[in-house]
């Protein structure tokens, strides 16, 4: 066994018969604590019922207006260049032009609606993009927002944009600069290449704006979900030999004490595919969890996808065989040594890998040992109904 600790963090890690500690946030609920913590009064059916009657006159002439929209913007886009330039333009052209522009926007009418049908399926305090965007644009979260779903997703946004405030400024400069020598070059039709710097040089200007207005909204949201109340949560706790989940649904163990990888506490949305669990691990007098969240298209299928694998290459394989979480805060790496198989493990903060990070090994049985954990892994982690505490 190998065992590997990198720095330490208040909740992250706790020797054996120590209580396991919660960060000030708390777990991330179940999808039906949202519904308790919010509960609907009898009047509220009525308001939405009549809502409803007045959306559905107003949507589909909403839907319309952005399909004409998208058709006629694409249109005069592709043919701005050729009229600005001094072209002649046939009829056959902006035909040709009308056409494309109603594939485009029949294109994304069918990606808002792919991706509006995926958002519907997850809980009501999950992070989607609708909600993300909606939170900015009011300044305030929705309600029932998972405070620690919303945290990372919010600190993860301000990570990646925070380089734009420089690089912004540099790409559109750069096109912009670009315009200007096009249109220099170009004198007898310079227009269209003047409209193009312009709007590039705009969008130079209005890149760091945007970034910096978007961090100071996502930091106030951040602000906010600290002094809201904490949502219902998973409490942890160890005795000698064994890690005790309290309130825990099915799990499934890897390894024998005291080696051993846990999987437990799925929690899935409405549609039934799982979108977090607890992993924890327990290593001698050494234990550590952490809450780590799944794709939200597929689940954990690459997960149990990963132990499938190894089940049905059981007599060995060349290498090592990967898996890595969708936020790089759980990876494995697997290994034939002839009669077992070495399952090498990392366990992070991904937002600062500095902080804490846990390395070890357990070694397998290639045979029937293997075979059961990958089984009980797909069993725990196949798409089904929403769990009930």
């Amino acid at each position: 066994m190998g065992i590997r600790v990198r720095g330490s963090e208040k909740g992250a890690l706790s020797e054996r018969g120590a209580p396991f500690p919660m960060s000030a946030g708390g777990r991330r609920p179940k999808t039906q604590a949202f519904a308790n913590s919010y509960p609907v009064g009898p009047g509220f059916g009525t308001v939405v019922e009549s809502a409803k009657k007045g959306s559905h006159v107003k949507r589909p002439l909403r839907i319309v207006l952005v399909f004409l929209f998208i058709v006629v913007a694409f249109t005069l886009i592709t043919l701005a260049r050729p009229l600005l330039s001094g072209e002649d333009v046939g009829l056959d052209r902006v035909l040709s032009a009308l056409a494309v522009g109603v594939v485009v926007a029949a294109a994304a009418y069918g990606i808002v609606r792919w991706q509006q049908a995926r958002e519907n399926k997850k809980p009501q305090g999950f992070p989607t993009v609708t909600r993300f965007r909606a939170a900015l644009s009011k300044g305030r979260l929705p309600a029932g927002a998972a405070p620690d779903l919303w945290q990372r997703e919010l600190t993860k946004t301000i990570r990646v944009e925070k380089p734009f405030i420089w690089a912004g400024p540099l790409i559109f400069g750069a096109f912009a600069v670009l315009g200007a020598v096009l249109a220099v070059s170009n004198l007898d039709h310079p227009w269209f290449w003047v409209i193009c710097t312009c709007l590039f040089l705009g969008l130079a200007i209005w890149a760091p704006i945007s970034v910096i207005h978007r961090r100071r909204t996502m930091e106030s949201l951040i602000s906010e979900l600290a002094d809201s109340p904490p949502q219902r949560a998973v409490i942890l706790d160890t005795f000698p030999g064994r890690l005790v989940l309290m309130g825990t649904m099915d799990r499934v163990e890897v390894g024998q004490p005291p080696e051993r990888l846990i999987f437990t506490q799925v929690q899935r949305g409405t549609d039934g595919i799982p979108f977090n669990m607890v992993v924890a691990v327990e290593l001698g007098a050494l234990t550590a969890g952490r809450e780590v969240a799944s794709h939200y298209a597929t689940g954990f299928d690459d997960l149990a996808l990963f132990f499938a694998d190894l089940a049905e290459t059981w007599r060995g394989w060349n290498g090592t065989r990967n898996y890595e979480s969708m936020e790089r805060d759980f990876l494995l790496e697997a290994t034939h040594t002839g009669s077992h198989v070495e399952l090498h493990f990392t366990l992070q903060d991904p937002e600062s890998s500095s902080a804490w990070s846990l390395r070890g090994k357990l070694t397998l049985d290639a045979g029937e040992e293997l075979s059961r954990a990958s089984g009980d892994v797909q069993d725990l982690l196949r798409h089904g109904p929403a769990k009930t505490p």
